[in-house]
């Protein structure tokens, strides 16, 4: 299930995702033609670096996925804006479109905006040189054409988000949070901040890999005389620029602040600094062309040799010890449990209580009067959220997340406001759960280092409210929950005239209910959950959630494939491609 996906096999993940990465940016550098002992140095730097390192340590498993496709959307993005190859389009849009399968909106962003820094660099180049805007306006045509089939290829996902799940769970908008200046961005690349209890106080933003890529760039006025490597700095210089200038959107200089006056949509996405991810792509890259004109001879050499072996040996020590020292913490009651360790409690609570529940586990209980940190899973019967799962979001305490409305949303507006759930279950470390007692908690047992806290406030997670009952637990009727799965809910309930059936499943517009089988309508938006008027007696009821939405983008993704497809069919009988 998701949950052993995400506790047992985050190692195999991980070590997938590295080697990925190391392929695609040593993909890169063939594509500006370093030399294969730079496009090792390059991947490993890539590989290793802090941005990788920390996702993981952090758990966070839709950006470890996305990662890799930066350097490999990136060099075939580049390649079909220099050769104009049918195969290079197709796997340039593949790329380009992955990380929106693999649930990161964020980075497929990041890849769209790579790619049109690199198209505008490549079509200004040359224009320049050509003394003609055909050159220039080609390029960016030809770019478009990739963004155009990059997105029909993800519409199955990408559709329903834009028109029916964004709209309606809004995260809160960053606009200030998570934005610093370039100089102060480039400091998490440059050094190692200190750490706090094993994790760098930078967590969400640590990217570092030492002072060695910012060597090579020295050495960038020896490139620049050729007039091939002046295109590859010109190029992946705009990225690193770009790069930055997005992630200081907090300051009027950058084009992004006044995107995000304009566009309020944009303001979902919460978190500019992540963007580093393509200033270290950019760095490396470039990097790697300055020490490829750092000609040496003699002892020089050796000292090159050393000074590049040395940053990968430098970022390998100090981002290991990151992933290190992000496993069990210190904490003023003993030592943590790690992650992985909770495993045997959600198993006990599996025996303990077969039902449909809600449970959070946190690493650390909060101190008296402060705040609960936040919880590190949100499991249903000890599996992720699923709709959420689906679409690649994920709420962090409850299926009905209204959070900070950007302005200029459409928001599903519910008066009185969304529900305010609370977990059944609650996992904390041994001896910590006395923290939760006011909250109305008691402890249920402690198991391999983890106590178990129930509490009866919880609403069930599907029931029956009577008509003007508040709904709190004392005051609905549970229903049984017959099948559980991935858009579809079914439920049997036994009510009376006037009485709401109720699930607490996030409600975005398309869910359906059928009533024994039989169309009922569309499900009702009841304070941010699915919901249906019932029927007297026993009956049953299946929610579905089949939007529009989802049909439109399986036909555009299943019509962009056609045209992949085609391309490869033509690729193959032209010329092959090579890099």
């Amino acid at each position: 299930d998701e949950a052993g996906f995400e506790l047992g096999t985050g190692g195999e993940v991980f070590g997938g995702a590295v080697f990925l990465s190391g392929v695609g940016q040593w993909l890169l550098g063939r594509a500006v033609n370093l030399p294969r002992s730079l496009c090792l140095w390059a991947a490993a730097l890539f590989m290793l670096s802090g941005n990788l390192a920390n996702k993981f340590s952090d758990g966070n498993l839709a950006h470890i996925l996305s990662y890799p496709w930066v350097p490999l959307a990136l060099t075939f993005t580049w390649l079909a804006l220099r050769d104009r190859r049918p195969g290079w389009v197709a796997l340039a849009s593949l790329c380009t479109a992955m990380p929106v399968f693999a649930g990161n909106y964020e980075y497929f962003l990041f890849v769209l905006l790579a790619g049109l820094a690199t198209a505008l660099a490549r079509g200004a180049f040359a224009g320049f040189e050509a003394r003609s805007w055909q050159p220039a306006l080609a390029t960016v045509a030809l770019y478009a054409g990739i963004v155009a089939l990059a997105v029909g290829l993800a519409s199955v996902r990408l559709l329903p988000t834009l028109v029916d799940v964004l709209p309606t769970m809004v995260k809160y908008p960053f606009q200030r949070e998570g934005s610093l200046s370039p100089y102060t961005a480039l400091s998490f690349i440059l050094r190692h901040l200190p750490s706090w209890e094993g994790k760098p106080t930078n967590w969400e933003w640590y990217s570092f890999l030492g002072p060695v890529p910012f060597l090579g760039l020295v050495f960038l006025y020896l490139a620049w005389r050729q007039r091939e490597a002046r295109q590859h700095v010109v190029v992946f210089g705009a990225l690193g620029l770009a790069s930055l200038l997005l992630i200081a959107q907090a300051y009027p200089y950058s084009p992004f602040y006044w995107l995000s006056q304009v566009l309020p949509l944009w303001n979902a996405f919460r978190n500019p600094m992540r963007a580093l991810v393509l200033t270290t792509c950019a760095l490396i890259t470039l990097g790697a062309i300055g020490f490829a004109f750092w000609r040496t001879q003699g002892w020089w050499a050796y000292l090159k040799t050393g000074v590049l072996a040395g940053g990968v040996l430098m970022v390998f020590v100090i981002n290991g010890y990151v992933l290190y020292a992000s496993g069990p913490q210190p904490a003023a009651g003993g030592v943590l449990p790690p992650r992985h360790d909770a495993r045997p409690a959600i198993t006990w609570l599996r025996q303990h209580d077969t039902g449909v529940f809600y449970v959070q586990a946190y690493e650390q209980a909060p101190g008296e009067g402060q705040k609960p940190p936040p919880a590190h899973y949100d499991l249903l019967n000890a599996h992720i959220k699923i709709l959420d799962v689906r679409y690649g979001w994920y709420p962090t305490v409850s299926p009905a997340i209204w959070k900070v409305p950007a302005p200029g949303l459409r928001g599903l507006a519910s008066d009185p406001p969304p529900l305010k759930l609370q977990a059944k279950y609650m996992l904390v470390p041994a001896g910590q759960s006395q923290v939760f007692a006011a909250q109305g908690y008691r402890l249920a047992a402690t198991v391999d280092g983890w106590d178990v806290v129930e509490t009866d406030a919880a609403l069930p997670y599907a029931f029956v409210l009577p008509p003007g009952a508040s709904p709190e637990a004392r005051s609905v009727r549970p229903a049984k929950v017959d099948a559980l799965q991935s858009g579809r809910i079914l439920v049997t309930a036994v009510a009376e005239p006037g009485d709401r059936v109720i699930a607490l499943e996030t409600f975005y517009p398309g869910w359906t209910v059928e009533v024994d089988g039989r169309t009922a309508g569309d499900a009702v938006n009841y304070r941010g959950v699915v919901s249906a008027q019932a029927l007297p007696g026993e009956h049953r009821y299946t929610f579905e959630y089949e939007p529009a939405s989802a049909k439109w983008g399986l036909a555009l993704s299943l019509a962009a494939a056609g045209v992949l497809l085609g391309l490869f069919v033509a690729s193959r009988r032209s010329r092959a491609p090579s890099l």
